[in-house]
């Protein structure tokens, strides 16, 4: 299941969560999960993005940051 964004208006600075969107009339902050892994990336919707897309052979999967890529989960 992704993660989806929440929108909303703060007073305060929290530069940690705080991605700030500029609209036509007015400010939008946009708070999101912690950075999983320092080689994935935030996109445009503001969702943590792998930098290889998981296989989707059916197998279970997990990530392994050491060589950034997925390794097959074992029993």
């Amino acid at each position: 299941m992704a993660t989806r964004p929440i929108k909303i208006s703060i007073i305060g600075d929290d530069s940690n969560l705080r991605k700030s969107l500029k609209g036509a009339s007015r400010k939008l902050d946009a708070f999101y999960p912690p950075q999983p892994y320092p080689s994935w990336s935030l996109d445009e919707n503001y969702l943590w993005q792998r930098p290889t897309p998981m296989p989707t052979n059916g197998n279970l999967y997990v990530w392994y940051e050491a060589t950034t890529s997925w390794v097959e989960a074992t029993a």
